[in-house]
């Protein structure tokens, strides 16, 4: 899906549904199709630091604060979270 809040979501339910490869795959098309949407850059961090894919991870979190330096879903400011990963 193109439309991020699908995507996201189609992502949340592949991974409870032990579909983790395919969660990541879904956010990942969702950001090639919306490249300045620092929602979905956000997500696929998220994603990518639950996969161990840390250095990945770091840099989508990097690429969405620079879209957008107040994002972060959570309230928590963008850039703590940066660091703690």
């Amino acid at each position: 899906p193109g439309w991020v809040p699908a995507a996201r979501e189609l992502a949340e339910a592949l991974a409870e549904a032990d579909r983790p490869d395919d969660a990541t795959a879904a956010l990942q098309r969702a950001a090639e199709r919306n490249p300045a949407d620092p929602l979905v850059h956000w997500a696929l961090a998220e994603r990518l630091w639950e996969a161990d894919r840390g250095r990945e991870a770091l840099d989508r979190a990097k690429l969405a604060v620079r879209l957008d330096p107040g994002i972060d879903p959570r309230a928590e400011t963008a850039w703590l979270a940066v660091q703690a990963w």
